[in-house]
């Protein structure tokens, strides 16, 4: 019976969340010009990309070894996973700080510098949120799950639309919708961290193990990511933006 109810709380939650998202097609599209909405979705893909090589995999490595491990296991891999989160979260910011790197962004998608570190910090606290949903997969915690989920995505879309139609932002206002989703739910997801005991000086003994096993996960990612978003840069660096 757990498996059914959990089955049937983790459809409702996408269900939800995919209507959100059909719902607000036409709130972005009615209230943001085509080169703006075009300039949201380059941001948007680069979140996912930027998100997927920072997570390293790290998901996917609970899954798969959370019943082999201790408990001590188990919060140190998450210490180390934050950790790994960490160096390249600043690895990010180092490249993004390159000259070249974000001119290309402004030059070919009308993207910022300020925007591209927005989007490196978002890609971390949904990282860390990435982490906390997982725990409760792999704890059969449903509720919890779909609280977080269901929550981060209803209150972007509030946001969003608070921010697009009644304060007349442009591409921003998705931009700091998400940004602001994201670090409610960093605030929770570090507050959870702390109560279960994931400790600051934790040994990094699982760090080789989360590089070497993550790194062919990535490029899975990567091969998804270009299959899925890659379009949109190759229309924009052809034709433009709109």
């Amino acid at each position: 019976m757990k498996i059914i109810k959990n089955s049937l709380i983790y459809i409702a939650v996408s269900v939800f969340s995919g209507a959100l998202s059909f719902l607000l097609l036409p709130i972005l599209t009615d209230n943001l010009l085509p080169e703006s909405y075009g300039i949201y979705e380059i941001y948007r893909s680069s979140v996912a990309l930027l998100q997927g090589l920072m997570i390293f995999g790290t998901n996917t490595l609970i899954f798969g070894n959370y019943f082999k491990w201790s408990g001590t296991d188990f919060k140190i891999f998450i210490h180390n996973s934050i950790f790994i989160f960490c160096c390249v979260l600043v690895l990010f910011v180092l490249i993004s700080l390159i000259p070249q790197i974000h001119s290309i962004f402004y030059n070919t998608f009308s993207i910022p510098l300020a925007f591209i570190l927005i989007a490196i910090l978002t890609v971390f606290f949904q990282s860390i949120t990435n982490l906390q949903t997982t725990i409760f997969q792999i704890k059969g915690q449903a509720i919890s799950y779909a609280s977080f989920t269901a929550g981060f995505s209803l209150i972007s879309f509030l946001l969003i639309y608070i921010f697009v139609v009644n304060y007349k932002l442009s591409w921003d206002g998705p931009v700091y919708s998400i940004l602001f989703s994201s670090i409610i739910f960093f605030f929770v997801s570090s507050i959870n961290f702390y109560r279960i005991g994931i400790k600051i000086n934790f040994p990094l003994k699982k760090v080789r193990t989360i590089i070497f096993l993550g790194a062919p996960l990535i490029l899975t990612h990567l091969s998804g990511w270009i299959i899925e978003a890659f379009d949109k840069f190759m229309i924009t660096s052809i034709l433009d933006v709109s």
